[in-house]
């Protein structure tokens, strides 16, 4: 019964480690998502200055 307890407590483990991972996914999800908005702000106003952010120069 003993490796029962140690299966147990790695699959307790497993799963804080999976809820942490998710919790980072999370948080880079709303960075990029931030930075989506920037760059569509930054575009767009640019646009507005007749610049477009694909120009060479």
């Amino acid at each position: 019964m003993q490796s029962n307890d140690l299966i147990k407590e790695q699959i307790l483990q497993l799963k804080i480690e999976i809820a942490q991972l998710e919790a980072e996914v999370n948080k880079l999800e709303v960075m990029i998502n931030e930075k989506k908005y920037a760059l569509n702000r930054l575009s767009e106003l640019l646009e507005i200055r007749g610049i477009a952010l694909n120009d060479n120069g």
